[in-house]
């Protein structure tokens, strides 16, 4: 992740796997952040105009904080994984972006 602090990574898969896929994948986050902020923007924007009318990110960056990244160790025809963030606009509850390859699909909160 292009941030300077560190975040929690949690691989999903067997303990016997290799993680050489796990540690690409990683790469292709860190390499894409742009495109994965593109993706997300719209659903998180969606869920808080729920609560802030006429909501719009301004600068992601000042706004959102990554958290955490869920990634799977193994290849599979689809790759799920989440990415969950913390938000000056509501700082009692965390964001996680349930994603399909690079497209954004879900959003849970919790707090």
């Amino acid at each position: 992740m292009p941030v300077k602090y560190k975040i929690s990574i949690f691989l999903e898969g067997k303990n016997n796997d290799n993680f050489s896929f796990a540690n690409s994948f990683f790469r292709k986050i860190e390499s894409s952040y742009p495109e994965v902020i593109t993706a997300i923007t719209p659903l998180l924007e969606d869920t808080l105009q729920n609560w802030k009318e006429n909501f719009k990110i301004k600068d992601f960056k000042q706004e959102f904080q990554i958290v955490s990244l869920s990634i799977p160790i193994q290849k599979e025809d689809s790759i799920i994984w989440e990415i969950t963030f913390e938000t000056i606009h509501d700082p009692n509850h965390q964001f996680t972006v349930g994603m399909s390859d690079m497209e954004a699909k879900w959003l849970n909160i919790d707090g």
